[in-house]
């Protein structure tokens, strides 16, 4: 046997495994997925347990026709009276042996009037295998691109990534970076983006002082805001702060 109809049989096999995986897992996939969905509408309007009424007793039928599927006829029976202490026993073996005879599975269409879903319960439970009432094929579509969209957007978030909005304000087009510097756009970006340096500080505090000269003699800087300090006061910005002049003698600032 040649290596191509060696990997033609494997392509058959394969094929053939996906076939059979479709056939035998994909029902129960779907009414696992329903039934957990259904548990999540019940709870969402009744809590716990479900009403002693007309509306309880609907459910509870749409309940036990799910999970008939995928679970014994003693079990389901638990369940029914595990939800609905009101029901009998009696009535919970009719409610089960109705639900086993019931062995097609509806439609997302049909069971979604069965169960009367809105369209905010389908959104706010998210929802995937039942259908809204009146919504359509092509807005269910529509709802499942705008869900994929929010998760994404929300998965890009998590990841530090920014808004479309905060790139744009936090951008160096608007900053502007290279009107500081007095240079145009391609200039700044030809001489590789540079930052504009920071000026240095003007007043007392960017002054290095090392003689202070008083009437021509040559004092020490403490002793002359030493009397402030003994007075308890504070020198204004520039009181006590000296300036060479151009004969190289220091004068009073301001």
């Amino acid at each position: 046997m040649t290596i191509a109809a060696r990997h033609a049989e494997i392509d058959r096999r394969y094929a053939w495994d996906a076939k059979r995986r479709r056939e035998t897992r994909a029902p129960l996939l779907i009414t696992t997925l329903r039934t957990a969905e259904l548990e999540r509408i019940y709870r969402h309007r009744f809590g716990g347990r479900l009403p002693a009424n007309n509306i309880g007793l609907a459910a509870l039928v749409v309940m036990a026709e799910h999970h008939i599927q995928r679970n014994s006829h003693d079990i389901v029976i638990g369940w029914i009276k595990s939800r609905a202490p009101w029901v009998d026993d009696v009535y919970a073996e009719g409610i089960a042996r109705e639900a086993a005879k019931r062995t097609s599975r509806q439609t997302a269409a049909a069971l979604g009037w069965r169960v009367k879903l809105t369209l905010d319960e389908r959104r706010r439970l998210r929802i995937r295998t039942i259908r809204a009432v009146g919504q359509t094929a092509e807005s269910m579509a529509e709802d499942r691109r705008e869900h994929d969209r929010a998760e994404k957007e929300a998965q890009r978030r998590r990841s530090g990534v920014k808004t479309r909005a905060q790139w744009i304000a936090e951008s160096k087009a608007q900053t502007k970076p290279w009107e500081a510097m007095g240079m145009s756009r391609a200039t700044w970006y030809r001489k590789g983006r540079p930052t504009p340096k920071p000026r240095p500080e003007t007043g007392c505090s960017a002054i290095k002082i090392e003689k202070i000269f008083i009437a021509d003699t040559p004092v020490s800087p403490v002793s002359v805001f030493a009397p402030m300090a003994l007075r308890g006061l504070t020198p204004a910005p520039n009181e006590g702060c000296f300036l060479r002049n151009e004969s190289g003698r220091y004068r009073e600032a301001g």
